[in-house]
C-alpha cells in the first residue's frame, strides 16, 4: 500500500502522486534504474526524478505505455531492493540563509570567537523567503572543519564536526535556529548547509578562540586544586606565556584573522610535532597501532586542555618519576646494608650539561630573577630530585639515573640536564627560570 502526503495540493503533489500510481499500480521503474542507465535528473519522463528544470516531467516511453496496458507483464519485487517507491519531492526556495550572534545579524565569513569562559559563540541561523508566510520546515546542517600542518608539513589535524551529529535539523522557514553545541568546544571553518529546492546550498562563516587572561588561569587553577608548584611554570614555558600580565596563549594571539588554514592567528597555539595549547599537548602513544593525541576539545577548550595536562602530570610523569627515585633510593638502602664501609651518599654526578663532570650535593636550576635548588633528600627551601625527573619527562628523556662502578657495582647518582632535541637544551632549567 502506498501513501502520499502533501501539505498543499499543487504542479509538484500532482507528479507525485502520478509517479507514485506509476510504481504501485502498474509497476515502471525508475528511468535511472540500473538496468536502463540513465542519469537520473536528466529525463522530462514521469518516473525520473524532478529537478528545477524538469518540475512538469509527463513524458512516457513506448515500452511504459505498453505495461499501463498490460501491467501483467511486469513485476515488482525490484521495489525492495531499490528506492523504487519513495518519492523525492523538491523543498522548497530559501532565499537566504541569515547568520546571527545572538540576536545581532552577522556577515558569512566573517569571525566569530570562543570567549575565555570558555564558552561557544552564541550562533544561529535562520532560512528566510521573502515575502512569505510559508511554514515549510527546511533542513539544515552545520559543519565545522579544522585542518593544521606542522613545520615540516606534515598534516597532523583534520577534524570534522557536525550539528547534529547525524541527519539533518529542520528548522521553519524565517524562524531561527539556536545551535546547540553541547559542552565542548570547536574552532575552524563553519560550514552551514541548507536545502533549498533540488540543491544543497552553503554559508561559511569562521570560529577562533580567545585567550584568557593570567587571572582566569590562576582561578581555574585554585578551583581544581591543582597545586603543583610547578604547573604555572609549566604552563608559561611550553605556550611561551612568559611575560607576568599578559593573556596565556592557547591560542596563537592578533586579531588579522585570514581564511586560509596557513594563518594560524586565533587557532590554537601549536608547537612541533603536534603539541597544542597552554600545555602543549602532543601524542600520548598508540592504542591498537593508532596514535593518540589530544581531542579537537583539548585544543579549542583551554581548562580542557589544563585538565589533560594535569592528569598526563600525575598519572604518568610524577607517578613514573616517584616509581623511578624510590627504586633507586631501595637499591641504595640495600647497598648500604650490605656494605657498611662503603656507603652510597646523595653526591650526584653530572653527565650532561652545564658543570658536567663535577660532583655535587644539589642541583640549582633557572635564572637569577627565577630558579629552584633540587636535591636527592630536600631540606624544607629544596625541590625533590623527583620533581626535576617529572619535569624532564613532561618534555622527554630521564634526568635521574642510579649507575654503578665498573669494578665494584657500587651504585651512584647521574643527572642528564640536556634533552636530545638538536640542538639539547635544559628544559628543567627553563622550566625553573619561569614566573610562578
Amino acid at each position: 500500500m502506498k501513501y502520499c502526503l502533501c501539505k498543499v495540493i499543487d504542479q509538484h503533489a500532482y507528479h507525485t502522486i502520478a509517479h507514485e500510481l506509476g510504481h504501485g499500480v502498474f509497476s515502471l521503474r525508475h528511468t535511472f534504474s540500473k538496468d536502463y542507465a540513465i542519469t537520473q535528473g536528466s529525463t522530462r519522463n514521469l518516473m525520473d526524478y524532478p529537478t528545477a528544470k524538469t518540475t512538469n516531467a509527463t513524458e512516457l516511453k513506448k515500452y511504459q505505455w505498453d505495461a499501463l496496458h498490460d501491467p501483467k507483464k511486469l513485476i515488482a519485487p525490484w521495489m525492495q531492493n531499490e528506492e523504487e517507491g519513495e518519492m523525492r519531492v523538491i523543498s522548497t526556495k530559501v532565499d537566504s540563509m541569515y547568520l546571527y550572534l545572538g540576536t545581532n545579524r552577522i556577515k558569512p565569513n566573517s569571525y566569530q570567537l570562543i570567549t575565555t569562559i570558555p564558552e561557544m559563540p552564541d550562533i544561529r541561523i535562520k532560512p528566510f523567503k521573502n515575502n512569505s508566510t510559508d511554514s515549510t520546515e527546511i533542513e539544515v546542517r552545520l559543519k565545522i572543519e579544522y585542518k593544521r600542518w606542522n613545520s615540516v608539513n606534515t598534516l597532523v589535524r583534520n577534524d570534522s564536526t557536525f550539528y547534529p551529529a547525524d541527519g539533518w535539523h529542520k528548522v521553519k522557514l524565517n524562524e531561527m535556529w539556536d545551535i546547540d553545541f553541547g559542552s565542548e568546544m570547536r574552532g575552524g571553518k563553519v560550514y552551514v548547509y541548507y536545502k533549498s529546492e533540488d540543491t544543497i546550498k552553503s554559508e561559511i562563516f569562521y570560529i577562533r578562540g580567545a585567550n584568557p587572561s593570567e587571572q582566569e588561569v590562576r582561578n581555574y587553577l585554585t578551583s581544581q586544586s591543582y597545586n603543583e608548584w610547578f604547573l604555572m611554570k609549566i604552563i608559561r614555558e611550553e605556550s611561551g606565556s612568559s611575560i607576568v600580565g599578559q593573556a596565556m596563549k592557547q591560542f596563537n594571539p592578533g586579531r588579522n584573522y585570514g581564511t586560509a588554514w596557513t594563518n594560524t592567528i586565533g587557532c590554537p597555539n601549536m608547537g612541533y610535532p603536534r603539541g597544542f595549547g597552554l600545555m602543549q599537548l602532543d601524542n600520548f602513544g598508540t592504542e591498537n597501532g593508532v596514535l593518540l593525541v589530544a581531542t579537537s576539545n583539548q585544543i579549542w577548550n583551554w581548562k580542557a586542555n589544563i585538565d589533560r595536562g594535569v592528569q598526563l602530570l600525575r598519572e604518568d610523569k610524577i607517578n613514573w618519576a616517584e616509581r623511578r627515585i624510590n627504586g633507586y633510593l631501595t637499591t641504595i638502602q640495600n647497598w648500604n646494608a650490605a656494605n657498611p664501609d662503603n656507603l652510597v651518599n646523595d653526591s650526584i654526578y653530572i653527565e650532561r650539561g652545564d658543570n658536567a663532570g663535577s660532583t655535587v650535593l644539589t642541583i640549582q636550576e633557572g635564572n637569577t630573577d627565577n630558579n629552584e635548588t633540587f636535591a636527592i633528600n630536600p631540606n624544607n627551601t629544596q625541590r625533590s630530585i623527583k620533581h626535576a625527573t617529572a619535569l624532564k619527562y613532561y618534555n622527554g628523556g630521564a634526568y635521574c639515573t642510579l649507575r654503578r662502578k665498573a669494578i665494584t657495582n657500587k651504585p651512584y647518582w647521574t643527572i642528564n640536564r640536556l634533552n636530545n632535541i638538536n640542538p639539547p637544551f635544559n628544559y628543567v632549567e627553563r622550566v625553573s627560570s619561569r614566573n610562578p
